[in-house]
């Protein structure tokens, strides 16, 4: 009960500090929006519309009184789950909801990809210190690192979408249309955590309670499974699971380069035809 009590009251005092961040950046969310070229009253009934028109769905969505009074009834409405957007008059949180599992299935597998191929890398470019081995290790760790993902992604269609035909160019059609952003999105976590696990592993080999497990008589398999990377990893898997955030925020480019639909997708959509909600 201790436990949970002080778990309890760390949530609480924090809890504040949370509210007022998400506050502050939806203001400035909502703010920065209004500050957007165009007009979503144009972009929604078109240049010809006549001026009784234009009032009449001004008044409809709220866009005729202040921007205090709109930015007051978005909370409102937040609050209450009646958000509802400008152009499809469905609510937000459904298209949200819609939207959230896509982003969450290329997030993930890119974070498995990234794992599973960076701790490999890290791993064997460490045991096979000076090696052709540990020179592609760094070599492939420089290269993810350099490669914006902005022109990977352009690339990778290129290439295996319209020169070889082997995936889909973009949408969902299943599991093949997934392979490409997750290479886009996973690469550099990959290169990042190759070079991390290498270097944090090289580090724990050279301790004295490593050197001490070898000269006990130990094999080489134990003395690195049991001893050097369950400690090596341990500041590997923190930054692993810290960077599922900016893949997150990673997926708004992919996304859209593949037109993957998701989070990222429905943000730029709404950006681009001014749907504040």
């Amino acid at each position: 009960m201790s436990l949970i009590t002080g778990v309890a009251q760390r949530l609480a005092m924090r809890l504040p500090g949370v509210l007022g961040v998400m506050l502050g950046a939806s203001l400035l969310v909502s703010a920065t929006l209004r500050l957007v070229p165009g007009d979503p009253i144009t972009l929604i009934l078109g240049e010809q519309a006549t001026e009784t028109d234009r009032a009449r769905l001004e008044d409809r969505l709220g866009l005729n009184s202040s921007f205090g009074e709109q930015y007051l009834r978005f909370l409102r409405d937040v609050g209450t789950g009646e958000l509802e957007s400008f152009r499809s008059d469905t609510p937000v949180f459904e298209s949200i909801g819609q939207a959230l599992p896509q982003t969450l299935i290329l997030s993930v597998f890119a974070l498995l990809l990234s794992a599973t191929l960076g701790l490999s890398l890290g791993i064997a470019a460490a045991l096979n210190r000076g090696t052709w081995i540990d020179a592609f290790a760094l070599f492939f760790a420089s290269l993810g690192l350099a490669t914006p993902r902005i022109w990977l992604g352009p690339m990778l269609l290129l290439v295996f979408a319209v020169q070889w035909d082997l995936f889909p160019v973009g949408g969902n059609e299943g599991w093949r249309s997934l392979v490409l952003p997750v290479l886009s999105l996973g690469t550099a976590m990959a290169a990042m955590l190759a070079r991390m696990t290498r270097s944090s592993l090289l580090e724990v080999l050279g301790m004295d309670y490593v050197r001490t497990a070898r000269a006990k008589g130990l094999s080489e398999r134990v003395v690195v499974g049991r001893h050097a990377l369950r400690n090596a990893l341990i500041p590997v898997i923190t930054i692993l699971g810290l960077q599922l955030g900016s893949l997150l925020a990673g997926a708004v480019v992919t996304e859209k380069i593949f037109n993957w639909p998701g989070i990222g997708t429905l943000l730029l959509k709404s950006i681009q035809t001014m749907d504040f909600p």
